[in-house]
């Protein structure tokens, strides 16, 4: 069974007005975590702990077993084991392709190990490239490499996919799954993109305001939010009020049965998702005193979203 390799434990960072945490959060071996949010949630604050660039002022962070930072213990970036790929990759523009793969190699074992990683990646034949001559995808190809080339531990993705075409992106997704499948890579990743957070994760951390609201699967963030933030903010959902009556709740749309007990009165949210809503006709129409009121103009209906919130 696979163990704990990146924890997270009581940490809390203060950077000015904002502070995030504090949380804990771990991080199996091989394990892909998508870390999403709104902007200014803490999300590049939270992999720029993991990577050495911030100190925590509470709790501490452990790689592979060893502490990498605590109130009284620190760890350098370049000691810790992790590769980082940043927002713009910042690849350096004098140098070409093989230059940057090579950059944090020693000099002995660069050109063998540059020839592996641009095979890895699919960019064989662009050593002699300068970034300006490379599309965003390659760009984001050589960046990937040059953090995979010391080996590392651990994997941070700033936004991978934000600099790239809409168009491109699912391609790209695709096969940065399969490459860090086939590296067994311990991997965190940030973006605010929901669909790419939840094809490429196998958890995602949800953040607010620089608090963990939620990690789960993919599929329990959808289908089990912990909080009404994650309710909301994953998907499309309506949010009806209801109220604890014996076994089900009471609301505007009638009796949903309960899937757990809660005392009698309890307020409840209920969250309503367009597909598990079903429409069925009646044997015998109800009586309607009144007039069915008109269909509003075509284009104007609203979906309507079901699942429950407690």
């Amino acid at each position: 069974m696979a163990t704990d390799f990146v924890e997270l434990r009581g940490v809390r960072v203060r950077l000015g007005q904002f502070e995030l945490g504090p949380f804990s959060l771990s991080v199996k071996k091989g394990e892909l975590v998508a870390v999403l949010g709104p902007s200014g949630s803490g999300k590049t604050t939270l992999l720029r702990l993991i990577a050495g660039f911030e100190r925590p002022n509470e709790g501490s962070i452990v790689i592979d077993g060893h502490v990498v930072a605590d109130m009284t213990h620190w760890v350098e970036p370049e000691d810790r084991g992790v590769g980082m790929v940043f927002q713009d990759y910042a690849l350096f523009p004098h140098l070409t392709v093989a230059q940057n793969i090579a950059f944090g190699l020693n000099k002995g074992d660069s050109c063998a190990r540059v020839s592996e990683l641009l095979k890895l990646v699919g960019l064989d034949g662009f050593a002699g490239r300068y970034p300006h001559e490379l599309s965003g995808g390659e760009q984001q190809r050589v960046a990937l490499a040059r953090s995979l080339a010391t080996n590392p531990k651990v994997l941070l993705l700033d936004e991978p996919f934000s600099n790239l075409d809409a168009d491109l992106r699912p391609k790209m997704r695709a096969e940065l799954k399969l490459l860090l499948q086939r590296l067994n890579c311990t991997t965190i990743f940030v973006t605010h993109d929901q669909e790419e957070a939840f094809e490429l994760a196998d958890r995602v951390a949800v953040l607010k305001a620089g608090r963990l609201e939620q990690i789960d699967t993919p599929e329990n963030l959808y289908r089990a939010p912990a909080t009404r933030f994650v309710a909301e903010f994953i998907g499309h959902a309506n949010l009806l009020k209801g109220r604890v009556r014996g076994s089900c709740i009471e609301t505007a749309l009638g009796c949903f049965i309960l899937t757990r007990p809660l005392p009698e009165g309890t307020l409840v949210d209920v969250m309503v998702r367009p597909e598990e809503v079903e429409l069925e006709a009646l044997a015998t129409p109800p009586f309607s005193p009144s007039p069915p009121a008109p269909l509003p103009p075509k284009g104007e209906g609203q979906g309507v979203r079901v699942k429950r919130v407690a």
